[in-house]
């Protein structure tokens, strides 16, 4: 009577124990993926910029993340029962003396003039006669005459419709959607253009390598003139929207939804992104002190 009890039990007692071990190791497997997910997930990165070198694979400050931080400690439009003093004491409590460093995003010199180069922040060439690195950076002044720069755009997803314009002709319109992110700020040095004496040999395995750095601390700047009713905001960041209608030439229909923090552009930096290298450091401005 007891083997066969025991003939039952045993076999009972092994089922749960396998499945109990099974459990733990496919939770432990869970908790290391989310891990890892919430790993390349990007953080709000601030630096140090006396630093000699950066990590291997540096990504730079989550722009993206930066933005939403600070759209809850500055909301882009005052509380009803809000007093205008009270609200911008508010903002101004926002700035820290952090530094942050905007990553942006380069592409080869042969899509420079192409539409291909569409939500990109500039592109590398490289001079073998002077043996110099060509870095173009992309930027555009804004209607208060300061100047920005795209440092991500997120595509949304796109669809088409049959356009038309007065004279009957239709075509084939591709409807675009992007948010871009970007630092707005007064440039009195200019950024458009950073030049890197280098070897060719080295050159050509560093050129698609190459990571262009904004280093940055957020400011205060006069909240630009409601002209539009897309635009709301105030003196940290402001957002509103930019339309490109299309035409026969080019079947796009463009929206850009335009989210910017105000910045002081303090250092733009060259580096290896693999290795983490600083190539060069340029000066912007002198309130990096």
């Amino acid at each position: 009577m007891t083997k066969k009890i025991f003939s039952i039990v045993l076999p009972l007692f092994m089922l749960i124990f396998c499945a109990s071990i099974f459990a733990v190791e496919n939770g432990g497997d869970k908790q290391k993926q989310k891990a890892a997910t919430l790993a390349n997930e990007g953080q709000v990165y601030k630096i140090d910029i006396t630093a000699k070198k950066l990590t291997p694979n540096f990504s730079g400050t989550d722009i993206v993340k930066l933005f939403s931080i600070l759209v809850k400690k500055a909301p882009l439009r005052k509380g009803e029962f809000e007093s205008t003093i009270d609200y911008e004491q508010k903002i101004e409590r926002v700035i820290t003396p952090d530094i942050y460093a905007f990553k942006l995003d380069l592409t080869s010199d042969k899509f420079a003039d192409s539409k291909d180069r569409f939500g990109l922040s500039g592109y590398a060439k490289y001079d073998p006669d002077l043996q110099k690195l060509k870095i173009n950076i992309d930027n555009q002044n804004y209607r208060d005459y300061r100047t920005q720069i795209i440092v991500k755009e997120v595509k949304h997803p796109s669809s088409s419709y049959i356009g038309g314009n007065a004279f009957g002709a239709t075509c084939l319109v591709k409807r675009v959607r992007a948010t871009q992110y970007i630092i707005s700020f007064d440039d009195t040095v200019g950024v458009s253009n950073l030049e890197l004496i280098i070897p060719r040999a080295r050159a050509k395995k560093l050129k698609n390598n190459i990571g262009v750095l904004c280093l940055c601390k957020t400011s205060l700047h006069e909240a630009v003139p409601n002209r539009d009713l897309s635009y709301s905001g105030n003196a940290l960041i402001f957002e509103n929207e930019f339309y490109v209608a299309p035409t026969i030439d080019n079947q796009m229909s463009i929206l850009y939804y335009r989210k910017y923090i105000n910045v002081d552009l303090l250092d733009i930096w060259l580096y290896n992104i693999r290795s983490g290298e600083i190539l060069l450091k340029e000066k912007m401005n002198d309130k990096s002190e």
